[in-house]
């Protein structure tokens, strides 16, 4: 008899989170279980991407509503006449606006409406949270499972949340998951006494797939003789885009004839667009947007870098490897488990005047491209193997790694 099992997600919009799921999803055995998968706001770049064999769970109400877009959302509260909620709705987007920390906003919002959410029907051998804090908090408060599993994808002392909410859910959870050795260490700096529920399971992704991607598509067939670099992230503060912009500048103020691309979206483009427009970058910094498919614009790049405040084990770096890109990483723990410095990539400072003379040097010496596009060639990329981790976690048999 196959085991049931539900993912919790808030969307399916093109982070990296909602990436590893549909991964993961995509390898799963669907003969050994049945998976049921419950989205908050099934909109987004991978809305449409969810594999066969996995059931949509309808989101009970008013979840559902409150978490449309917010014009719907205060529409559809108002009929309801849930003026609690419709208030609840309006704080949560005024705390979007004047940047409150997401970490804190994710928290309070869910616990503003948890009284208002209905238990989900049925049970579950194992509820997966596949996302920090609201997702979490959902299946250790409204599904009935053998298993609570919550799932950490970013460096824990950067998400900063209150720790006396996030404990009292952490407590009730089987296993947390994280996907890197590092975030792991700074989940049990912070919850020392819960390091047995704490195991690494790294994102999946396979070279096969990401290869016939890049063949299927072409993005550069202009006849540009610069450089070209790509970042891919979302276009938030965490990303770090707007050092990307003050590193072009930089650069193209030094006499480099680059071209740099950006492929996602976020609510800092505005921002970030009058940054472009101030510096006079329109013809050599583009906000590409949502891309379901990246892998073309990896494939066609010279250099690859990720200016990123903090990650937890970036999805991207490790489908760059697969294309062989030399990279430039600012310096935070997440990477150096990625690369290692100077043998296959770069890794500086986490600023300006770091990001710059890094590229810099990839561009004046095409030997050290060289060297690190030769040295990634060497190793295996991918690792499908992951999933067996989870099946043995789901089977309490997980040993570390």
């Amino acid at each position: 008899m196959r085991k049931k099992i539900l993912f919790v997600i808030p969307d399916l919009g093109g982070n990296g989170a909602s990436k590893s799921l549909i991964n993961l999803l995509s390898i799963l055995d669907k003969e050994r279980f049945e998976i049921d998968l419950l989205v908050f706001n099934c909109k987004g770049l991978f809305a449409d991407m969810v594999p066969e064999g996995v059931n949509m769970v309808e989101v009970p109400s008013p979840l559902k509503e409150y978490w449309y877009q917010i014009h719907f959302a205060l529409g559809e509260l108002m009929k309801r006449k849930m003026f609690y909620l419709v208030y609840c709705r309006l704080k949560w987007k005024l705390m979007e606006i004047f940047k409150y920390k997401p970490a804190i906003v994710s928290q309070k919002n869910y616990l503003n409406i948890e009284s208002y959410i209905p238990f989900l029907e049925g049970h579950y051998y194992a509820a997966i949270g596949y996302l920090d804090f609201a997702p979490t908090y959902f299946i250790v408060d409204k599904v009935k499972a053998d298993l609570k599993i919550g799932w950490n994808h970013n460096d824990y002392s950067k998400l900063a949340p209150d720790f006396s909410i996030e404990r009292k859910y952490l407590e009730k959870l089987d296993y947390l998951i994280t996907v890197s050795e590092g975030c792991k260490s700074e989940l049990e700096r912070s919850y020392n006494d819960l390091s047995e529920k704490i195991k690494v399971i790294e994102n999946i992704n396979s070279p096969l797939i990401i290869s016939r991607m890049a063949e299927n598509e072409h993005v550069f067939e202009d006849n540009y003789n610069g450089l070209r670099i790509v970042t891919i992230g979302r276009l938030v503060e965490q990303k770090g885009i707007d050092l990307a912009i003050f590193t072009c500048k930089k650069l193209i103020e030094s006499g480099y004839n680059i071209r740099w691309y950006i492929i996602g979206e976020g609510s800092d483009r505005p921002k970030l667009e009058g940054m472009i427009e101030k510096h006079r970058l329109h013809k050599n910094f583009f906000l590409v947007g949502e891309v379901r498919n990246p892998y073309p614009f990896i494939d066609g790049c010279d250099i690859y870098v990720q200016p990123s405040r903090y990650e937890g084990k970036s999805i991207a770096v490790e489908e760059v490897k697969i294309f062989n890109k030399p990279m430039v990483l600012t310096d935070h723990p997440g990477f150096y488990e990625q690369i290692t410095n100077e043998i296959n990539g770069l890794i500086v400072s986490m600023d300006v005047n770091g990001i710059y003379t890094g590229i810099k040097r990839m561009i004046d010496d095409s030997i050290l491209r060289s060297k690190f596009t030769s040295n990634l060639k060497s190793q295996k990329h991918g690792n499908e193997e992951e999933v067996g981790y989870f099946y043995r976690l789901l089977d309490g048999k997980f040993y570390e790694k």
